[in-house]
């Protein structure tokens, strides 16, 4: 199956190529070409080179969209165009800035990570505009009749304009200047201090303290209590693993008003976290760790509301942070006035099994020492009876040569020939046995 999942991407590889080596060809002879097609083809190829594992050419790609979409906006000045075009291009620079970091390139990927935080700013601060003056007197349900039939049409358009102007000012805060704030400073620290007592303490604490925060909706527009799934199950790879768009996609054909939805507004909210967990990664990888501790804390920060404590991608973001700023956690246990008597116990049970492995360690080397003592007996005892037979075998073999000898000189006639040449000869080779 995965033989074949790879024919399949190799042939649509060829594909891409020969397309994208037709519009190089019509672009040099001067043709009009749309840019949509073009990012279309570019960031498909992107895509495919990621699957096969073809990072350095899928970098190639990705930068060739991020200039072709950043053109796009430069020149764009319909509002609804550009929240669309923007949000497309934040959603490019994080795969461009995840695959430059498993480049090692950790400088560039930083610089790309910033960008995206201010592309990011700026979307909301456009989005806010845009939110304002659609605000509408219409109301919301018209009653009327037709034949025997009685139509209620419900205008959502009101219902969706509130829910998104709750959730935009909640998101506003997060809009700063400064990549880092000095009045969040201490939130941050709040937020550092809450998952070392839940690491230390995991069993009675929240990972994250929980503010009064209510403006996520459980049911959807119709009534469903399926407002937030998506969430449950959201990680870092539904961002980072690039999905082939349709050329329809790219040309961002669609509701502007689905911009304002609310799982539209907490993704790109999640890209903003998303954008500074990026930004930390680089700026650690640079050996800057003062701020890429706070820059990951934010990360945090910005989801904290949003996310529950089981969210896999919020989950990550935690566990990264102890993996890379509370390594030796352990060693200052005992120091902490918040470890309570279960968390002694547990520290107990560690050593004592830390102690019972040593033990077992001892009595291992023991036992291998014991084995290899007995070893060097039996070796020497052996060595010894074969010494002492081939003592008995060297006198037993003297002494036959000796009665050969004795034997010959008394009864000489056991000799066919008794001339003294070859008696001679006899008792040389007598004497060689």
């Amino acid at each position: 199956m995965e033989l074949l999942h790879r024919q399949i991407l190799t042939r649509l590889l060829k594909i891409l190529e020969r397309a994208l080596s037709l519009l190089q060809y019509y672009a040099d002879c001067g043709k009009i070409i749309d840019r949509n097609l073009i990012v279309t083809i570019i960031y498909n190829l992107a895509g495919v080179n990621q699957a096969l594992c073809n990072l350095d050419k899928a970098a190639q790609y990705l930068e060739g969209t991020v200039f072709n979409l950043q053109e796009m906006i430069q020149q764009e000045n319909n509002q609804v165009f550009l929240i669309k075009r923007m949000h497309l291009l934040a959603v490019v620079q994080l795969q461009y800035c995840g695959i430059l970091s498993q480049l090692n390139q950790h400088q560039v990927a930083s610089n790309i990570a910033h960008s995206t935080i201010l592309l990011l700013n700026r979307l909301f601060d456009i989005s806010y505009q845009y939110q304002s003056s659609q605000q509408t007197t219409n109301k919301n349900v018209q009653k009327y009749q037709k034949g025997q039939y009685i139509f209620e049409e419900y205008d959502f358009k009101n219902l969706l304009l509130k829910r998104s102007d709750e959730l935009l000012k909640f998101i506003k805060q997060f809009i700063t200047s400064q990549l880092i704030e000095q009045e969040e400073q201490p939130k941050l620290q709040d937020i550092a201090n809450h998952i070392l007592t839940w690491k230390l303490n995991s069993l009675n604490n929240d990972k994250l303290p929980k503010q009064s925060f209510s403006k996520l909706y459980q049911r959807s527009m119709i009534g469903l209590l399926n407002e937030n799934e998506w969430l449950v199950s959201f990680n870092v790879s539904n961002i980072m693993f690039i999905r082939l768009l349709s050329y329809e996609e790219v040309c961002l054909k669609g509701e502007i008003l689905y911009e304002f939805s609310q799982k539209v507004l907490i993704e790109k909210l999640i890209l903003l976290s998303m954008a500074y967990f990026s930004l930390a990664s680089e700026t650690r990888n640079l050996k800057n760790e003062q701020k890429s501790q706070l820059y990951h804390l934010k990360s945090i920060y910005i989801v904290s509301n949003v996310l529950h404590d089981n969210s896999p991608y919020l989950d990550h973001l935690i566990q990264s942070f102890c993996t890379h700023y509370q390594q030796r956690l352990e060693t200052i246990v005992e120091e902490q006035s918040f470890v309570d008597q279960s968390t002694k116990v547990s520290l107990r049970r560690k050593e004592s099994t830390l102690a019972n492995k040593e033990n077992c360690n001892d009595h291992l080397k023991q036992l291998i020492e014991s084995l290899s003592k007995d070893k060097k007996q039996k070796q020497e005892s052996i060595q010894k009876t074969l010494n002492q037979l081939q003592n008995l075998k060297d006198k037993l073999s003297k002494s036959r040569s000796e009665t050969i000898l004795k034997r010959f000189k008394t009864e000489p006639s056991l000799h066919f020939d008794k001339s003294e040449k070859n008696c001679k000869q006899i008792l040389q080779q007598l004497m060689k046995q």
